[in-house]
């Protein structure tokens, strides 16, 4: 483990040396309740990261982090959701010019709800780090039928898991009606898979949804999506628990996110 935290850090520092980089300038928190009609778990998360000093590319931040599921007790959902745990972290990142942000972080995870048996040895202590990248091809605000599209990948190794986890999802639609009540008809594929092969985080889904933002773009998003996925991993665990390969799912979603 040690080889792969000097590892990255090593690329962390390079990248923030090669880079042009743009500085960012205020906190972010985003907040969401996500119903997953497969597993009949809803999803309960809040995140508020806040960097502190002179806004530079390269500056230390703090970060709050709550999360909870309803029924705590599945084990074919990724490791990052089936847990219930707050975190408390500082770290230091680099936020580039082009969406490019890396990161190293340390921290102290708590419970926040009921601790689920699983297969992995939970640490308390936590270490986070790597690399998150976003793109965004949304059309001007003022177009008519505007198309919006991002894309989103990460790679981030955790201790708390003892694992690293590669996840990207690319997302196409167009925005319909006002700009104070706009509806967002959208496609999306992602995929996410780990260095330890647990089968429930290897996985690709291809999604079509509707969201809509009621108090512009400025609020809250209320999103119905319906989801197929197919477990990409060793077929033994996902027969072992009773499941398929491939599964449908239907998520109604609230979020909400916001710089402070």
């Amino acid at each position: 483990m040690n080889i792969r935290i000097t590892t990255l850090l090593a690329a962390i520092l390079l990248l923030v040396v090669r880079e042009t980089a743009a500085a960012d300038n205020s906190g972010f928190v985003y907040a969401y309740v996500l119903h997953d009609s497969h597993t009949a778990e809803t999803f309960y998360s809040a995140d508020a990261l806040k960097p502190v000093g002179p806004p530079q590319a390269v500056r230390p931040y703090f970060e709050l982090l709550l999360q909870r599921e309803s029924h705590a007790d599945s084990l074919l959902i990724p490791q990052i959701l089936n847990d219930n745990y707050g975190l408390l972290a500082g770290g230091i990142q680099f936020q580039g010019r082009r969406g490019l942000r890396a990161f190293a972080q340390v921290g102290q995870a708590f419970a926040f709800g009921p601790q689920t048996p699983t297969a992995w040895n939970l640490r308390r202590s936590d270490f986070r780090g790597g690399l998150e990248l976003y793109r965004n091809w949304n059309d001007a605000m003022n177009s008519p039928r505007r198309a919006i599209g991002a894309f989103f990948g990460s790679a981030i190794y955790y201790s708390r898991y003892q694992n690293a986890i590669a996840y990207a999802q690319a997302e196409r639609g167009y925005e319909l009606g006002s700009s104070e009540h706009p509806l967002q008809l959208y496609a999306r594929v992602s995929a996410d898979m780990d260095t330890r092969r647990f089968f429930y985080n290897n996985l690709v889904s291809a999604t079509v949804g509707a969201r809509l933002l009621p108090l512009g773009h400025i609020g809250p998003s209320i999103a119905l999506e319906e989801s197929s996925n197919t477990f990409v991993g060793p077929l033994a665990p996902i027969t072992a628990a009773g499941e398929t390969r491939q599964f449908f799912s239907f998520r109604p979603v609230l979020s909400f996110g916001t710089n402070f």
